[in-house]
């Protein structure tokens, strides 16, 4: 599925709730993601640039292989998101912060780094090996794309760490 319609159209953009979605090859740009719940979303090979989440919130999320270009998080939580091969470059945190996620061999520039990694947020990093392993890639891909949250369960991705 590539990004629902109410997102592209336009360069603002305000909406309520995007959820159990799977977005895939796309780039996003300059667009203003305010007020909005993205949860339980698949982002795959997604590139945001300068876009601007708002007073939103991300959580039970998983990225593969997104970028993050001059992004500015302002007043926005996330939590229990996983990134994988992401990167994040040149972005901005305004009273914003990330809890219990993972961020798996993922490319973060120092200022990021230094908000994603405050104590307290429980965070997890996996650096090492080749950013580029297509093997290791593929089988997180396929994890990622099989994986489904169920309310009753609690929320483990230790497996897609090993």
């Amino acid at each position: 599925m590539s990004l629902p319609k109410k997102i592209v159209n336009g360069t603002s953009t305000q909406f309520e709730v995007i959820e159990n979605e799977k977005i895939t090859s796309c780039n996003i740009e300059d667009i203003v993601v305010a007020g909005a719940l993205l949860s339980l979303t698949v982002f795959e090979n997604v590139t945001f640039k300068n876009c601007i989440f708002f007073a939103s919130r991300l959580e039970n999320c998983q990225f593969l292989s997104c970028n993050f270009i001059g992004c500015s998080f302002q007043f926005t939580n996330i939590i229990y998101c996983d990134y994988h091969f992401s990167t994040f470059e040149k972005c901005s945190w305004e009273t914003s912060f990330a809890k219990n996620s993972l961020f798996s061999r993922c490319e973060i520039d120092f200022k990021s780094l230094h908000y994603l990694d405050v104590v307290g947020n429980k965070n997890r990093f996996l650096i090492g090996g080749q950013r580029n392993d297509s093997r290791e890639k593929e089988e997180i891909a396929s994890k990622v794309s099989a994986f489904q949250y169920e309310e009753t369960e609690e929320y483990i991705i230790s497996d897609l760490a090993a």
